[in-house]
């Protein structure tokens, strides 16, 4: 899910790139929730993350994530990048996250593994981060995306981004 929604935190690729990266975006949200579903976890949200001995990546293999295992560990960050695209989904996802246990006296804890329980009781400052960024543009109207677009680095992909199609409809 870092791979897919990370950069969309900054740049409007809803806005400019409906027919491309905002549409992937949405596909992959919907993967991510599919995937889940088929395997029977009761929550979803695959991404790099702490685990308890260290960090590791994770990814739904059907989404083109090569290489990466799921390994039943879902993070909350994942899911709250996805907040744009499916509110609904995300709030009943952290809510059963949170009743896991992955919700501590400063946050949401990076990981859990579904298959054990395990939780890694760790807070990544780059996870904390996109949960805090994520939680601004959705409820302050894309307040940290329209910043990032009013400087000339910002400004400058727009054409690219209404200019690509992907062929994914």
């Amino acid at each position: 899910m870092f791979e897919a929604l990370m950069p969309g935190i900054f740049i409007h690729e809803n806005k400019f790139g409906e027919r491309a990266l905002g549409l992937n975006n949405k596909r992959h949200v919907k993967g991510q929730i599919k995937y889940a579903a088929e395997k029977d976890y009761e929550v979803w949200g695959f991404s790099p993350a702490g685990i308890v001995n260290g960090y590791s990546e994770f990814g739904a293999p059907i989404l083109g994530t090569g290489g990466y295992e799921d390994s039943a560990t879902v993070t909350p960050h994942a899911s709250l990048l996805a907040l744009e695209y499916d509110p609904e989904a995300v709030s009943e996802n952290i809510g059963i996250l949170k009743d896991l246990g992955l919700y501590g006296d400063y946050g949401f804890y990076d990981s859990i593994n579904l298959t054990n329980q395990e939780v890694a009781k760790s807070y990544l400052a780059l996870d904390q981060g996109m949960i805090l960024l994520s939680l601004a543009n959705y409820l302050k109207d894309d307040v940290i995306r329209d910043y990032f677009h009013k400087d000339p680095i910002g400004q400058y992909p727009e054409y690219l981004l209404s200019e690509e199609v992907f062929s994914i409809y």
